[in-house]
């Protein structure tokens, strides 16, 4: 909270575009101190990624309120399979009533069978109201020491489905999108 300051003063000097609020465990498990820095950085655009299990709950519904009062203006909800687009349906419906934007990150994970496109990603978001689409390549990070997290990444994730549906995905935006941005990281 110290740092506070000095950060919002750096992000300005730095021309920083957004804020976005994630972690190395579900960010929403530490209410207080997310909503307070939401309301701090409330002058930037606001994201917040998130696996959306307590925002998809009765009492989590009020929460997406609560976000988009301190500020928040993007929720990129990370899925890791196909069902989960009809688990949140209610939740993209509550995070588009109150005006945020509603990204999805997917995570190209063994949970999604091989057979998937990105077509059907598409139609995925297309019917669930989806603003947003992320594809996610899990890796396990340099220098990072072997964990029961690291051979998760290892066991589960599926680079060459990943690879596949990049190059779907380049198609369809050749035909009828609209390129947004490459990152340095590769994902589009």
């Amino acid at each position: 909270y110290r740092n506070v300051h000095k950060v919002k003063t750096l992000a300005r000097a730095a021309q920083v575009t957004n804020v976005l609020f994630t972690g190395k465990g579900e960010p929403c498990l530490n209410w207080e101190e997310l909503v307070d820095f939401i309301a701090e950085f409330k002058d930037f655009p606001c994201e917040l990624q998130t696996n959306g299990i307590l925002l998809n709950t009765n009492p989590g519904i009020n929460l997406v309120d609560a976000l988009q009062l301190y500020g928040l203006d993007v929720v990129a909800l990370s899925i890791d399979k196909l069902e989960q687009f009809s688990e949140y349906k209610d939740l993209f419906k509550r995070i588009q009533d109150v005006g945020m934007t509603r990204r999805v990150t997917l995570n190209v994970t063994n949970m999604i069978p091989e057979v998937t496109t990105f077509r059907d990603v598409v139609v995925q978001c297309i019917a669930h109201g989806v603003d947003q689409l992320l594809l996610r390549n899990i890796v396990i990070p340099n220098n990072v020491p072997k964990s029961k997290y690291t051979m998760w990444i290892r066991d589960n994730t599926n680079p060459a489905q990943y690879d596949t549906m990049v190059a779907e995905m380049k198609v369809e935006l050749e035909k009828s999108g609209t390129f947004i941005r490459s990152t340095e990281f590769g994902m589009l």
